[in-house]
């Protein structure tokens, strides 16, 4: 499904609920049991509970979990989107990855609509008006960092800084969104419903420009199938951008408390394709831990213990799943404990 579409979905109805323009900078305990969040601007919000689904670079997860480890993968993706033609239909599968020389490999996807999402809205009973990004091909070539003239990451240990990497509520300096798919041009804390796919960060090392990621793409691509290099040059300008993939190292239990985690904040694993499906399940583990609060049946502290540790059980045996793909694509072997 389109990120953008799906990021819609899920706001429509909620124009007086969300507040875009923030940028959490610490959260600390009132009295009452209540928990305030501090914003870059000098705002403040307080509530029963703060839910950190801040991405990979979680500042609540920050605080929370301040020796919770991510690692950079060694691997970079250069993404981009191209409309789909019919040409393009008869040659590609719905999903596919192509394999080649030097540890490149390219992921492709083709997204195409069963309706115009401009009229879906209305018979879906939704508040809303989607976007009509149209029919395309996703492509991300995964490269090893050097290919990008970058340094391995190989030696950094799990948990240190990343020389390229920047918190998601940063905006990288190619111009492009911090989105899996970037089709607004913004940053994830400005008004846009889009955000940060899973464990994939912004470089801010890189000064690849639209057209510079192209060259380097097809560079990178020599070689290869005519039709790969169509989907590159044929890229949707606003679509491409350079992303570092990482991971991170499964957490073992904590005290609950008024503040939790759900999706990469928790549990940032390499885009294999069920870090999405995972942080909705958390979602909905939190809704149903939270509902037996509000009916009486539970008090926070016991249902949120609940979920977490639902939710840190199943999401483990998902981020090492995941990075089975890594190696794959040929990123160093997982971290020794």
């Amino acid at each position: 499904m389109d990120r953008l579409t799906f990021r819609q979905t899920l706001a429509a109805g909620l124009d007086d609920v969300v507040h875009y323009g923030k940028r959490l900078t610490h959260y600390e305990d009132v009295p009452g049991g209540v928990v305030r969040a501090h914003f870059a601007d000098g705002s403040s919000a307080e509530g029963d509970v703060l839910v950190g689904a801040d991405g990979i670079g979680s500042a609540v997860r920050s605080q929370l979990l301040p020796n919770a480890q991510t690692f950079d993968t060694s691997l970079r993706l250069i993404y981009g989107r191209t409309p789909l033609t019919p040409a393009r239909r008869e040659l590609l599968a719905d999903f596919a990855i192509v394999t080649g020389p030097s540890a490149r490999s390219m992921v492709l996807g083709v997204f195409e609509f069963e309706n115009d999402p401009r009229h879906v809205a209305g018979s879906l009973g939704l508040s809303t008006s989607f976007t009509d990004v149209g029919d395309y091909v996703m492509w991300g070539l995964v490269v090893p960092a050097e290919d990008v003239g970058e340094e391995s990451p190989t030696g950094t240990a799990p948990g240190e800084e990343s020389p390229t990497g920047t918190a998601v509520d940063e905006e990288p300096l190619t111009g492009t969104a911090v989105d899996e798919e970037p089709l607004t041009g913004t940053a994830v804390d400005e008004e846009s419903p889009t955000g940060t796919a899973t464990g994939e960060e912004p470089l801010t090392g890189s000064a690849l420009d639209e057209e510079s990621l192209i060259g380097a793409a097809l560079k990178l691509t020599s070689g290869w199938h005519p039709g790969v290099h169509g989907l590159i040059e044929e890229a949707v300008p606003s679509s491409l951008t350079l992303l570092s993939l990482h991971s991170s190292i499964p957490v073992d239990a904590w005290r609950t408390r008024n503040v939790t985690l759900l999706g990469d904040a928790a549990h940032a694993m390499f885009p294999a394709g069920g870090g999405t499906a995972i942080a909705l399940r958390d979602a909905a583990e939190l809704r149903q831990a939270l509902h037996t609060v509000t009916t009486g049946t539970s008090h926070l502290l016991p249902a949120l213990a609940t979920y977490e540790s639902a939710m840190r059980s199943y999401s483990a045996s998902a981020v090492r799943e995941s990075y089975l793909m890594a190696e794959r694509l040929g990123a160093p072997p997982w971290p020794a404990p």
